[in-house]
């Protein structure tokens, strides 16, 4: 890859992108087919100098990120499905050091949170919140990232036609909850 310093960000999250964790033909049903793939960046223009070892780890955790986001994202709900999902929450949880609080069933709907208790209700998977909450050393002020992952979803089924709920049923709303 043929890039400027400033470049280099953007680009390798691209091609991050680029090569999936998750497709149909890795999916749980096939064999997984080990691939190595090596890129290599050239800096042109004026700030082509060395990169810094801690701007290259930021980078190659960018990278994991962006692909386990699209693992995420793009496995299939039946695979991808409550328990899975909180799963995944743990180990991130894990690797950062961080114990995730994990709301679910009844205790959605005693603590307030009917609505999540109320559309997930109804799936084979019961509905769940999952909290993870970091403090810095010498933090100063609070900051919340939200977001929001739904492995079932009816879409609001009394607007749906029949043609258009077989294609709701099968796509998760991840998307909220890996950015």
């Amino acid at each position: 890859m043929v890039c400027e310093q400033p470049e280099v960000f953007a680009s390798a999250c691209a091609l991050a992108r680029a090569f999936p964790l998750f497709t149909h033909r890795s999916g749980a049903s096939r064999r997984l087919e080990k691939k190595t793939v090596t890129v290599e960046f050239f800096l042109v223009g004026q700030d082509n100098g060395p990169v810094e070892v801690s701007t290259l780890q930021c980078l190659a955790n960018a990278t994991d990120g962006v692909r386990l986001a699209a693992r995420i994202v793009d496995t299939p709900c039946n695979e991808m499905n409550t328990d899975t999902f909180l799963e995944e929450i743990n180990k991130v949880g894990k690797e950062l050091g961080i114990i995730p609080t994990i709301i679910r069933d009844e205790e959605l709907k005693t603590r307030g949170f009917g609505g999540i208790y109320g559309v997930g209700k109804a799936a084979l998977h019961p509905p769940a919140l999952a909290v993870l909450s970091h403090t810095p050393d010498g933090a100063t002020q609070t900051i919340a990232w939200v977001g929001k992952g739904i492995v079932y979803d009816t879409g609001g089924l009394s607007i749906k036609g029949k043609r258009a709920w077989k294609r709701i049923q099968r796509l998760p709303d991840l998307f909220g909850t890996v950015a």
